[in-house]
C-alpha cells in the first residue's frame, strides 16, 4: 500500500471528493461538503478591531469598533484617558459625589466625601469638617525660614525685615498728629550707620532740624518740632566725620564715614570699545552716564509780547545753600583728573580730555532765547563782596609741546553769520577792564588788535534791550593803517593824528615831557631823532614830519615843541629864532595848497 507522500497531488478539491476518515477502530471515508460543513470558516480582520454579534438575532460573529478612550494592545483593551477633555466639567466638588478608581485592579466607587481623609493638616494650617483649608494665626513669623525667588539661601524672616530700619516696625504711626519722636529715637539707636526709613506718612517729632541727627529716607517725611515737614531725603551731621576717604583714587574715595551721604555712587567704564570707537564727529551717549535726566516741559507762561513780565520757570535740578556757618559753602564741587595721551598723538587736541561741564543748546523756532547760565548778585542793602566768576591757573610748564597754550576764556564762533558781540557790559561799572595787577609776559600784551580792527570812542546804543547789534560805532576810532603804516587817531572818519615810522628805520615821533618842564612835547625818535621837525599844512589840518635843513625856504616852523636830543633841539630853537620875526600877526589870505602861517598872541596858528 503507497505512502501519502507517494500518492500524487490533487490540483482542485470537489464537494464530492472523499477522504478517508478514522472514527475510533473503524475506518471509512467521509466527502469534502460534509467535512467543511462542521468547521468555522476563516475571518480576516482588520488590526484593533474586535468580534462580536451587533445585528439582532442569532447569526455569525461581526466586526466590532474600538470607541474614544479606548485602545487594543497586546492582545488587551484598555483605557487611555483621551476622552476625558470632552466630559463636562464640574464647578465644585460636592459630599454626595463620587470617584472612579483602581483598588488592587479592581474598579472601585470612592465618595468625594472620604478624599479629605488623605490629607493632613500641616504646621500653620487647618482643615474642616467641610474641607475648607484656611492658615492659622502666627504669633510669631521671624523664625520662618524664607527663601526669595531666584535665590539659593534661606534666610529667617527676622533677618530679612532687619535689612532695612523701618520706623513702623519701632512703633512709628506716621498719621502727621501722633507724636513719634520715641518711636523715631528707637529706630535712629537701631540704625547705626543705616538710613531710617519712613513709609508714607509723617512722623511728628518734638526735636527741632537743627537737633537731628543720622539719615532719613523713603516715601514719608519727618515734621520736626517747630511744626515743618523735612524733604523725604533728610541728613544731618553734627559731628566731624570718624574716617575720610581719599578722594584721588576711585578705589578708596568712599572708604570714609558717609552716614549721612545721600547720595554715593562709584560709576566706572571700562573697555576699549566701550564708549564706541567712531571714525568721525563725536560720539555721546546718555546711557554710560551715572545719572541721566530727560526734562521736558510743556507748560509755562509770559504775560507780556515784548518783555519777561509774568513768566513762569522750572528747572530740571532745583537747590538752594544757606550759609550760615563759617568758610566756604557751596552748591557744587567738582574735581577732574586726567591721565595719559594718544599714541602718537601731534596735537594736544588729540589726547584724553577732562571736562567740569559740557553740553549745547538747540533752537527750533524763530525769536526763542538760549542762555548758558545767569547768577543774579544781590547785597541785600548790606556791604558785602562780590566776585562772579573765578579762575585760577596755576601753570609752572609753559613748554607748549604738541601746541599747548593755556587760555582764560575763549569764545567760538563757527556759525555763517558773525555774532553781534563776544562780550557786553550793560549798566553803571566803575572800571570794565582792569589789567593794573597783571603781570603780563611777551611783550606785555594787554590788548592784541590786529591791523585794520578799530577802537571806537564813541560808539552808542539806544536799544531799551541793549541789543548788540544797535550799537552805532561812530566815526572816531583808533587803529592801525597797514597803507600808510601808521597807527591814527581817526576824528570824523579822517585821520587827526596819524604816528608812523620811516620805512626801513626805527624811527617816529614820540610825546613826551619836555627837559625841565612839566607840559608835553613831542620829539623825533630813532635814527633820525638829531632831524628837526616842521608842521606843513595839508588843507584842514597838519602833519608833524622831519624837516630838511634849518633855514630852508620850504620849511613851515617847528611848534613850540620840548625836544629830548640836544642837537635836534639847537636846531629847532635856531629855526624858531630866525623864522618868528617873519611871521605875519594876522591871518594871511589862504592860498590853494600852502600851509598859513601867522602869530596869535603867544601861539602859532597853522591852516
Amino acid at each position: 500500500m503507497p505512502t501519502i507522500k507517494q500518492l500524487p497531488p490533487v490540483t482542485q478539491v470537489n464537494p464530492g471528493d472523499e477522504l478517508p476518515i478514522s472514527q475510533g477502530a473503524f475506518t471509512g471515508s467521509v466527502t469534502v461538503a460534509t467535512l467543511l460543513a462542521s468547521t468555522q470558516p476563516a475571518l480576516l480582520l482588520a488590526p484593533g478591531v474586535l468580534l462580536g454579534r451587533v445585528s439582532p438575532g442569532a447569526g455569525g460573529p461581526e466586526s466590532v469598533g474600538v470607541g474614544a478612550g479606548l485602545a487594543v494592545a497586546n492582545g488587551q483593551v484598555a483605557a487611555t484617558g483621551a476622552d476625558h477633555a470632552g466630559f463636562p466639567a464640574s464647578a465644585a466638588l460636592l459630599a454626595g459625589d463620587e470617584v472612579v478608581l483602581n483598588s488592587a485592579g479592581a474598579p472601585r466607587r470612592l465618595p468625594a466625601t472620604a478624599l479629605r481623609g488623605l490629607f493632613s493638616a500641616g504646621a500653620g494650617v487647618a482643615i474642616s469638617a467641610g474641607g475648607t483649608v484656611a492658615a492659622l494665626p502666627i504669633a510669631d513669623a521671624s523664625p520662618l525660614p524664607v527663601t526669595a525667588r531666584g535665590s539659593f539661601t534661606a534666610r529667617l524672616l527676622a533677618d530679612r525685615a532687619a535689612d532695612q530700619v523701618n520706623a513702623r516696625n519701632f512703633g512709628a504711626v506716621l498719621d502727621g498728629g501722633t507724636d513719634d519722636s520715641a518711636a523715631i529715637a528707637a529706630a535712629q539707636a537701631a540704625a547705626g550707620l543705616l538710613p531710617v526709613v519712613l513709609p508714607s506718612g509723617a512722623a511728628s517729632i518734638a526735636t527741632k532740624p537743627d537737633k537731628m541727627l543720622g539719615r532719613f529716607t523713603g516715601e514719608g517725611q519727618l515734621q520736626t518740632g517747630d511744626g515743618k515737614r523735612r524733604g523725604r531725603m533728610f541728613a544731618r551731621r553734627g559731628a566731624e566725620p570718624f574716617s575720610y576717604g581719599l578722594q584721588d583714587d576711585i578705589s578708596s574715595a568712599f572708604s570714609g564715614d558717609l552716614s549721612t551721604v545721600q547720595l554715593a555712587i562709584e560709576h566706572r567704564i571700562d573697555g576699549a570699545a566701550t564708549l564706541t570707537q567712531p571714525a568721525t564727529g563725536y560720539a555721546f551717549h546718555p546711557e554710560n552716564s551715572a545719572i541721566s535726566v530727560y526734562y521736558q516741559n510743556r507748560s509755562g507762561f509770559n504775560a507780556l509780547t515784548g518783555d519777561q513780565g509774568g513768566r513762569t520757570g522750572c528747572a530740571a535740578v532745583s537747590g538752594h545753600v544757606t550759609q550760615e556757618g563759617q568758610g566756604d559753602a557751596m552748591m557744587l564741587s567738582i574735581t577732574g583728573t586726567v591721565f595719559g595721551t594718544k599714541a602718537g598723538s601731534t596735537h594736544f587736541l588729540a589726547n584724553p580730555a577732562v571736562l567740569i561741564m559740557d553740553g549745547s543748546l538747540y533752537a527750533f523756532a524763530d525769536g526763542t532765547y538760549q542762555e548758558v547760565d545767569e547768577f543774579g548778585h544781590n547785597d541785600a542793602g548790606f556791604d558785602v563782596a562780590v566776585s562772579s566768576t573765578v579762575r585760577n591757573f596755576y601753570r609752572t610748564n609753559n613748554t607748549g609741546a604738541k601746541g599747548a597754550w593755556w587760555l582764560g576764556t575763549r569764545y567760538q564762533s563757527e556759525g555763517s553769520k558773525p555774532v553781534d558781540a563776544a562780550f557786553q557790559v550793560v549798566g553803571a561799572w566803575n572800571t570794565v577792564l582792569d589789567t593794573c595787577r597783571a603781570s603780563l609776559g611777551l611783550n606785555g600784551t594787554a590788548l592784541a588788535l590786529a591791523a585794520g580792527q578799530r577802537v571806537y570812542l564813541n560808539a552808542t546804543n539806544a536799544d531799551p534791550f541793549a541789543n548788540p547789534a544797535q550799537t552805532q560805532p561812530g566815526t572816531e576810532w583808533l587803529d592801525f593803517d597797514t597803507a600808510s603804516n601808521s597807527a591814527r587817531v581817526m576824528a570824523g572818519g579822517i585821520a587827526a593824528l596819524s604816528v608812523g615810522r620811516v620805512a626801513g628805520a626805527d624811527s617816529g615821533v614820540q610825546v613826551l615831557p619836555g627837559p625841565g618842564v612839566t607840559g608835553p612835547g613831542m620829539a623825533p625818535v630813532g635814527p633820525l631823532a638829531d632831524i628837526p621837525l616842521r608842521l606843513s599844512g595839508k588843507g584842514r589840518g597838519a602833519v608833524l614830519a622831519p624837516a630838511p635843513a634849518v633855514g630852508d625856504s620850504s620849511a613851515a616852523v617847528a611848534t613850540t615843541a620840548w625836544v629830548g636830543a640836544a642837537t635836534s633841539g639847537a636846531r629847532l630853537l635856531a629855526a624858531l629864532t630866525a623864522t618868528l620875526p617873519l611871521l605875519p600877526t594876522t591871518r594871511p589870505t589862504p592860498v590853494p595848497g600852502q600851509p598859513q602861517l601867522w602869530i596869535n598872541g603867544d601861539a602859532i596858528c597853522v591852516a
